[in-house]
Order: C-alpha cells, then structure tokens, then sequence
C-alpha cells in the first residue's frame, strides 16, 4: 500500500510527510478553535503543553523508520544490480 510513498526520493517523500503534518495540524486547530466557546474554553486551557515533546519524538520515531525502509530497499536493490 505504502509502495508508491517508498518509490518516491527523499525530498517528494519529506514534502509529503510535511504537508501532510501541516494539514493535519491545520484541521485540528481549527476544530479546536470552533470548539473552545464558552464552558469547552476552560477545557481546552488544560491541556497542557506538555504533551508536545512525545508527540515530537512519535513523528520523528515514524519518519526515521519510514526511511530507514526506504534506505534498506534502495541498498538491496542496488546490491542486485551489482550482482
């Protein structure tokens, strides 16, 4: 499934990865935002910022081992041609 995101070269792959992230976290700031009226204000407030730094690390986590396929294929494929 994920084939043609392999296939793709670093730079296409991380604009990809990126966009996608930006589009995401625009769509959850905006569902936030419309959201956070009135008594749901106070609740939102509490989320503490906190929680950031493991999602960071989740993305990161997610993104080197996407490579890390990625590097692994390009390097079998090339010891084949090789061969």
């Amino acid at each position: 499934m994920n084939d043609w995101m392999h296939n793709l070269p670093i730079v296409w792959m991380a604009l990809l990865v990126f966009g996608l992230t930006a589009l995401g976290t625009t769509a959850i700031y905006i569902v936030v935002t419309v959201l956070s009226v009135g008594e749901r204000a106070r609740s939102f407030k509490a989320v503490s910022p906190g929680l950031l730094p493991p999602l960071g690390i989740l993305f990161a986590l997610c993104v080197g081992f996407t490579a890390s396929q990625v590097w692994s294929d390009n390097d079998r494929a090339n010891s084949v041609v090789d061969r």
